[in-house]
């Protein structure tokens, strides 16, 4: 069964079940169950608090099954002592308290049956301390050292690192300011990173603990067990089912330790008060003793008459005032930061081959366009030739293509000229047919004058047919030569149609010629960035493939550190205030003397990660002389702007007026001056920097607050302001 519908089911039914306004409803689902063994609010306690508690049970513990036992007896714990839990909204860091206990209970109990069994055995095994969630052995410390921090950090640790809570969530089940609750997980951290390092852990690992590291799933069928069997258990009834009997013994023993303290503390308070009431009862009979024995040395004195004091009428209290200033307080925030690379390039092996030359190393300095490494790639060699062969190939054909048009040309250019001479010859013929003609019509008119012989006429008669019959022949010769011209003509144009396809192929030819010239200039690989080489893969000799065929891992990885990005994940509460230009100073861990300042935010992530609330900041550093390395943490002060809608006054004008019903947080009022009276005004304050405190809404720039208001009570109190001006 997916456990993630069911998740957001039982989420939905407590926001329908829980009233308007109500905090975080860990008090009130518990106040639920205690007075009316209501169920469903307790199985709603078990899935909220339940991935907390089964992650340290499972780092403490072997095996699964050890964990769910005492997953198991850590509810079984709070069914009993859930009508005693004085803070029902920090019942996370009691469930976490308890846990711890639980499981260093079975631990214990586990050892000692492995002494039995195996006699001379100091310790567990390593197998016996649960599976790894973090890096290094951060498991085999981190719950000592967060059950060593002081209560109320320990409180904001655990719901927002370990449960994932956000800053605002937090405040409402602690019914503190957000401020308040960042400040704490701050300072738990700082403990935990200080104390993690004199145990030999690096102090940057705290920065990586977070609810989905160190909580787990818990298993619905699991779950439901838990609740089933802790309602029985609550009510005195037979336990079983999914609840083993390991769990119920660690429950028990659990809860007689409790009591034991309990009663321990009881002894000692009562051990205390035995003392100080014998020392009240005994010190008036000593000064009675005393004072006995100095009456019987010194003679009674008469006590002066005492003039009666004189009433005075009571008159307006006389108070001191000030206005407040336009401007919120200047807000700093200590936030953890990392270095990393400005810019950085993992480079792959375009192509397949052997790696023939490696002419850097890691820590090695790189310009850009500078050739790394070299690749034998013959199989990319012979492809070249291939391709050059086939542009000389084509370039062939071509040229004895145009070879062959400029022949058809020139046999054209003949036929043309065969044209002209066949015009001349019908020309001359032409010309010999008119001649002929003449001849023909004048001895036609001598013959019918009988001057001449008829011989003669036929003789001309027949030479002008002979002439007709010869333009005919001209003529003809002229259309045979027009038609030759045509067809060398067609042929020219059908021999440059042949000529394009080989056109086509030659640009094809040399576009393969470019890309195979080109896939083998990828066996050199050069630098895309200035940078410095931080991981190297593969040493000459080695087969390479490509980055597909490669499953991820690059021949060398090359990053730009003459400038670093400096990241800083800001909390969800100062995200408003964190804009490009506000000014940090950064410290880094592994660099004790050098402290940057002076840098200002480059560039902001603008929306929030919703896996940690915070929203990612980055600042541009210089590292000229390259003492930052990327991978080195540290922490960034960032000073955040002020707001200027806003005022400040001084921190001894607040009146705590108490706690806001349901749980909500406290309120706060000032006394303001107006026609001789104080007036009690409620406001919302924001974050306090003593000897200041920044006001949200309520006040005027002109309001004329009351600094020192002790001693005044009421809604309206009739005052006198004091001469002179109030000190700030």
């Amino acid at each position: 069964m997916d456990q993630e519908p069911l998740r957001r089911l039982l989420h939905s039914l407590r926001r329908s079940a829980e009233p308007a306004g109500a905090a975080a409803g860990d008090a009130l689902l518990l106040q639920r169950f205690v007075a009316a063994s209501d169920h469903t609010a307790f199985e709603l306690l078990v899935w909220r608090h339940g991935p907390m508690v089964l992650g340290v049970c499972r780092r403490l513990l072997p095996t699964a099954q050890d964990a769910e036992d005492a997953f198991q007896a850590t509810f079984l714990t709070l069914v009993k002592r859930a009508g005693s839990i004085a803070n029902g909204a920090a019942l996370g860091a009691w469930l976490y308290r308890v846990a711890y206990r639980v499981a260093l209970r079975a631990r214990a109990t586990l050892a000692a049956r492995a002494r039995r069994e195996r006699p001379g055995v100091e310790d567990l095994p390593e197998a016996f301390r649960g599976d790894p969630v973090v890096a290094g052995d951060l498991r085999d410390v981190l719950d000592e050292e967060v059950n060593r921090l002081p209560a109320r950090h320990r409180a904001a640790f655990v719901l927002c690192c370990l449960e994932g809570k956000t800053g605002a969530e937090a405040a409402r089940e602690l019914g503190c300011p957000p401020g308040t609750v960042s400040s704490r997980v701050t300072r738990a951290r700082e403990r935990l990173r200080r104390r993690l390092a004199r145990r030999g852990l690096a102090p940057a690992v705290v920065g990586a603990v977070g609810g989905d590291a160190l909580a787990a799933a818990v298993p619905p069928a699991l779950a439901a067990g838990t609740v089933e069997a802790a309602v029985s258990f609550a009510a005195g009834g037979a336990v079983g089912g999914a609840l083993s009997s390991q769990a119920v013994t660690l429950a028990e023993g659990v809860l007689r330790a409790m009591s034991m303290t309990r009663l321990k503390i009881a002894a000692v308070l009562t051990l205390v008060l035995g003392i100080l009431a014998g020392v009240a009862l005994t010190r008036p009979a000593l000064d009675a003793a005393l004072a006995g024995e100095a009456r019987q040395d010194v003679p009674p004195v008469r006590p002066p008459q005492q003039k009666p004091k004189e009433v005075r009428k009571p008159g307006p209290a006389v108070v001191r005032v000030a206005t407040p200033l336009p401007g919120g307080l200047e807000r700093t925030t200590l936030q953890e930061c990392s270095v990393q690379a400005f810019d950085q390039e993992d480079i792959y092996p375009a192509v397949a081959g052997v790696l023939k030359g490696q002419a850097v190393d890691i820590g090695a300095h790189v310009k850009k366009g500078q050739v790394l490494a070299e690749i034998d790639a013959p199989l990319l060699v012979l492809d070249e030739k291939q391709a050059a062969a086939g542009v000389k190939q084509v370039k062939g054909q071509l040229r004895e293509g145009e070879a062959r048009i400029a022949a058809l040309k020139s046999e054209v250019q003949t036929a043309r000229a065969v044209i002209l001479q066949r015009q001349a010859d019908l020309a001359s013929a032409k010309a010999n047919l008119a001649f002929q003609g003449r001849q023909y019509q004048r001895f036609k008119a001598l013959s019918e004058a009988n001057s001449i012989d008829v011989r003669l006429l036929d003789e001309k008669e027949a030479q002008r047919n002979a002439a007709q019959a010869q333009v005919g022949a001209a003529e003809a010769a002229v259309g045979a030569a027009r038609a030759e011209l045509e067809v060398k003509q067609s042929r020219v144009a059908q021999a440059e149609a042949a000529l394009e396809p080989l056109q086509a192929g030659l640009e094809t030819a040399e576009i393969a010629l470019e890309k195979a010239r080109y896939v083998l200039g990828l066996t050199k690989i050069t630098s895309p960035v200035d940078g410095v080489v931080t991981r190297r893969s593969y040493q000459n000799g080695h087969y390479l493939r490509t980055a597909e065929q490669a499953g991820g891992l690059p021949l060398l990885t090359v990053q730009r550190t003459d400038r670093v990005r400096v990241v800083v994940h800001v909390a969800e509460q100062d995200v408003p205030l964190t804009e490009p230009g506000v000014p940090v100073d950064v410290r880094i861990s592994a660099l004790p003397g050098v402290r940057l300042t002076g840098y200002k935010v480059s560039r902001i992530g603008f929306a929030l990660d919703k896996t940690t609330a915070t929203m990612r900041a980055e600042i541009d550093v210089p590292n000229p002389r390259q003492q930052l390395r990327p991978g080195m943490y540290g922490s960034a002060t960032l000073h955040l702007k002020t707001q200027p809608d806003r005022l400040r006054i001084p921190a001894s004008a607040l009146i705590d007026l108490g706690q806001e019903r349901k749980g909500g947080p406290g309120r706060v009022a000032v006394y303001v001056v107006r026609d001789g009276k104080a007036h009690l005004t409620p406001i919302q304050q924001g974050i306090r920097e003593d000897p200041d405190v920044e006001i949200v809404a309520g006040l005027r720039p002109s309001d004329l607050v009351v600094i020192h208001p002790k001693g005044l009570k009421g809604a309206a109190v009739p005052v006198e302001i004091e001469k002179g001006p109030a000190p700030r």
